[in-house]
């Protein structure tokens, strides 16, 4: 085979390989998107999207240099124009992953904390304390006893 064949067959292979990363990233992004419309509902709801997501991401791991396929830098180093519009589209949709996941885990940790302090409050518990050690019943605030 001569070089401009082999790098013809390998573009198109990356080519391939990049959509499909593309294509799993926006699925990740979409079903991240679905678990955040939903983080008001019930519980059981949040877990099957949280699976749902999970299966998403497995997928685009599958996809990725752990399973022997090119890294993104490494065809960005030798792809050509279509492969690094590619890239950038893939790296695009990662940031965007990356930040709302970042965010819906904040709101997620923050209802999570709320829905302890109902618990608290509604049960009369006093062994919830916070950051000064301080706990809370009613409408009283009462410091932790000192040694």
């Amino acid at each position: 085979m001569s070089e401009r064949s082999e790098r013809h067959e390998a573009t198109v292979h990356d080519i391939t390989r990049l959509q499909q990363i593309a294509e799993a990233s926006v699925e990740v992004l979409s079903e991240l998107r679905v678990l955040d419309s939903c983080r008001f509902g019930p519980a059981r709801a949040i877990e099957t999207q949280a699976a749902v997501l999970g299966d998403r991401l497995v997928a685009l791991d599958a996809l990725g240099p752990s399973s022997g396929f090119s890294s993104l830098s490494a065809i960005e180093r030798t792809g050509d124009v279509n492969e690094l519009a590619l890239v950038e589209i893939v790296r695009q949709n990662l940031a965007r992953i990356r930040t709302e996941s970042a965010s819906l885990s904040l709101e997620l940790r923050k209802l999570l904390a709320d829905t302890r302090s109902v618990i608290s409050i509604a049960t009369g518990s006093n062994g919830t304390y916070d950051a000064a050690g301080r706990t809370t019943q009613g409408e009283f605030r009462r410091t932790r006893a000192l040694l």
